[in-house]
């Protein structure tokens, strides 16, 4: 399973939407501020992962979030290479 499709299955359960398209902004699809906490807990508990909220707030698209889940873990494979 893609970081994408973690994250879309994670989104979809949180907001209760059938999909997620980059372009969906998670406070207009319905996402408030304790569906943020649990939107990023369920991400870094699925992937394994540590994410700021912020993502969420300066940019909150689903695009966004999964860029920002990737670039997460980037980093912890390059920690974890060294």
């Amino acid at each position: 399973m893609s970081v994408a499709d973690v994250v879309a299955e994670v989104w979809c359960d949180v907001l209760e939407v059938p999909q997620a398209q980059e372009e969906d902004d998670f406070f207009l699809s319905g996402g408030d501020s304790l569906l943020a906490f649990t939107l990023i807990a369920e991400i870094q508990s699925r992937l394994e992962t540590s994410l700021p909220l912020e993502v969420l707030v300066t940019e909150g698209t689903f695009d966004a979030l999964v860029r920002a889940c990737e670039t997460s873990l980037a980093r912890r494979e390059q920690r974890t290479a060294r």
